[in-house]
């Protein structure tokens, strides 16, 4: 996870859209002009962390920050990170050659920030269009992720292409571990220097005795990939260059940027470049960004729809770094699907934003997403009220858990006086969901009301599940709610304990479903069912214990969620390290269940009806909505009795009966949700 540095005087412009945005990106957002600060700014000494990205933004009724944007990029200590630029309309008519590589106006949604941030990376990284870098006799190809060495294939894993990709596009520049960890590894905090020694061994190795000496040891700072260039006649104008000597090597560390459009840095109309760029449409955006050659980078929801064709059975399905998202990945890799007949693509998603979007839109047609999540969206917490999002069928029951800092520990296991005592009623707090009205949101605001804490008081913000452990690290929350395995890693890491996990506020509780777009499921419901039956298959797979340490091995690896397979498979088998002094928890039956003979899977009317009696309850919802109307509206309840009776699963007849909430003992009566939605 990197830095993004965002740079505005004004706090509804810094703590906004834009820094939500990034969060969903992966970034940890500092403002270094209102805080909080970066870890680490260029000249303090020590192990300085440079941003990924910076983000200027210019201010309504202010002049654009000509000197601030061209001071940033002149600082060689920022050189790999791309500068973007948020204006109003109003700055449109003014001087707007600031250097910078990427200009956004607002308003602008998330996908358009997303491609914009691409495209940037791609102009730092000197990525030109198209799907293959050369350097001599090596060549990668981008989109396919195979090399070659004088036209003959190289056998590579993902880590070496990617670590052969960023060397390749900052050729000659000496390249610290540290940094190649950041940029390369997907969690470097998983590795460490010695790791990026391996690989760069093994990588050498393979490209061949020529072509590995190419990338050069620098004593005492790390790497660097020389580069082969056949004599050419003048270099083009350079733009801004500032050295950084290393020993006696001196080292260009910004490169002439062209933009995405072909134009020169300062080429002659400024203006007419920035407003072409922000004339742009949509669809031209997502034509152009795909176009860069970043498959690793652009989230496969936006490049498809670039793309275009695709096979007629082919079904896309989304889905987050969590270890619930299981059941469709090892539907996936023990070819579940394809003996049904259907050909699964799955995509790794950024965020659950992005997972709505993509799927209102239909760039994706399936995805691993919480249950609540078209309920949300559809009462408009979470979204703007479309109906498009359905729930097809369950994917999983319990297994998330609340997390609080390392300096909380007082506050022990399952303990709602404890837990209140070191609160403090929430003054001043800060805690962490994965989105709006989510499950996991639910599960927090529902443990801080039994907390006796007024939900008014501390603040509530969204982050992705992946990115949870990092942003408590530094500090930004002192609290989350999120799915395994990011409460045990905060455990084993030392950094927070498991206060609770969700099987203890409600045993066998609704979690992740099978969400679907609507015109999918009703254009092709065949493959749907297909699709259905495989994830049926898996879940039934996955419950029999003999099959946990596979599932922890493949759901552990970086295409798929990217933490440690012990972290993972311990919570599976419900062992569960607490963290700090608070031991070990055991549950025998209760854990993270993907089956239970058919009883997980039923999506049931009863569940989203609690739901939507927890958003007017949360003060989310003013009035109560139509109920049972939303629920047989968004779940396809008939369409999954179909499916089980055909794989032979059974169907529960509990739908629409009472039961009782563990963590406070509460009946709720899905008959009656208006008594549970006026609760304090």
């Amino acid at each position: 996870m990197e830095d993004a540095w965002l740079l505005a005087r004004r706090a509804d412009r810094a703590g906004a859209d834009l820094r939500t945005y990034l969060a969903e990106f992966g970034f940890t957002p500092y403002n270094p002009i209102l805080g909080p600060l970066p870890p680490q700014a260029p000249g303090d000494g020590g192990d300085f962390r440079p941003p990924g990205l910076l983000a200027v933004v210019a201010d309504p009724g202010e002049p654009v920050p000509l000197e601030l944007c061209r001071a940033l990029l002149a600082d060689h200590d920022l050189a790999d990170a791309p500068l973007l630029l948020a204006v109003e309309p109003e700055h449109l008519d003014q001087e707007l050659d600031t250097g910078a590589d990427e200009l956004v106006v607002w308003p602008f949604s998330s996908s358009e920030l997303w491609l914009r941030v691409v495209r940037g990376l791609s102009v730092v990284s000197g990525i030109e269009d198209g799907e293959t870098m050369r350097s001599g006799a090596i060549e990668l190809n981008l989109r396919t992720y195979r090399a070659t060495v004088d036209g003959k294939p190289v056998e590579l894993t993902n880590i070496e292409v990617r670590l052969l990709r960023f060397l390749m596009a900052h050729p000659d520049r000496a390249v610290t571990r540290e940094r190649l960890l950041v940029r390369v590894w997907e969690r470097p905090e998983y590795a460490d220097p010695r790791t990026v020694d391996v690989h760069v061994s093994r990588l050498r190795t393979k490209l061949g005795r020529e072509q590995g000496a190419r990338i050069a040891t620098v004593r005492g700072v790390g790497y660097v990939f020389v580069e082969q260039r056949a004599p050419a006649p003048a270099l083009p104008k350079q733009v801004g260059n500032t050295e950084l000597r290393l020993g006696n090597a001196s080292v260009t560390a910004r490169k002439h940027r062209p933009d995405t459009f072909g134009h020169s840095t300062g080429a002659s109309s400024a203006k007419e470049r920035w407003m072409e760029m922000v004339s742009l449409s949509r669809r031209e955006l997502i034509k152009r960004g795909s176009a860069l050659g970043l498959a690793a980078a652009v989230p496969a929801a936006f490049a498809a729809r670039a793309r275009g064709a695709r096979l007629d059975n082919t079904v896309k399905i989304g889905f987050i770094a969590l270890t619930d998202a299981a059941s469709v990945i090892m539907a996936y890799e023990n070819q579940f699907f394809q003996q049904r007949g259907i050909n699964v693509q799955l995509i790794k998603m950024a965020s659950w934003p992005a997972t709505r979007d993509a799927l209102i839109n239909g760039d994706i047609d399936a995805a691993h997403g919480l249950f609540s999540m078209p309920f949300s969206v559809v009462t408009g917490i979470g979204g703007t009220g479309s109906n498009k999002i359905k729930v097809a069928m369950m994917l999983n029951q319990n297994g998330q858990g609340i997390t609080l800092k390392e300096s909380w520990l007082a506050a022990g296991y399952d303990n709602l006086k404890k837990a209140k005592s070191v609160m403090n009623g929430g003054q001043g707090q800060t805690y962490a969901m994965t989105f709006p009205g989510g499950t996991h949101d639910t599960w927090l605001r529902y443990w801080l009301k039994a907390c006796g804490i007024d939900l008014s008081v501390p603040q509530i913000i969204p982050i992705p599940p992946p990115q949870m452990v990092a942003n408590m690290k530094v500090g930004n929350m002192d609290g989350y709610c999120v799915g395994e395995p990011w409460n045990g890693v905060a455990a084993q890491q030392g950094i927070g304990f498991t206060e609770l996990a969700t099987q203890d506020l409600w045993e066998f509780h609704p979690e992740k479903a099978l969400l679907v777009n609507a015109d999918f499921a009703s254009s092709r419901k065949a493959d749907l069912m297909k699709v259905m039956g495989g994830v049926l298959e898996a879940s039934k797979w996955l419950d029999w214990p003999q099959n946990r340490a596979h599932t922890a091995d493949v759901i552990g690896r970086p295409q798929y969620v990217n933490a440690s397979d012990d972290i993972i498979q311990d919570r599976l088998n419900g062992v569960y390290n607490l963290g700090g002094n608070l031991g070990t928890k055991v549950f025998k039956g209760d854990q993270m269940r993907f089956c239970r003979g058919g009883k997980v899977n039923f999506p049931r009317y009863s569940h989203a009806v609690w739901f939507m009696a927890q958003y007017v309850r949360f003060g989310y919802l003013k009035s109560e909505p139509n109920y049972h109307a939303i629920a047989k509206d968004i779940i396809l309840q008939d369409l999954y009795k179909q499916v089980a009776h055909a794989e032979g699963f059974a169907v529960p007849a509990d739908d629409m009966t009472p039961w009782q909430m563990k963590l406070d003992g509460i009946t709720f009566d899905p008959r009656k949700p208006h008594k549970e939605a006026l609760r304090k």
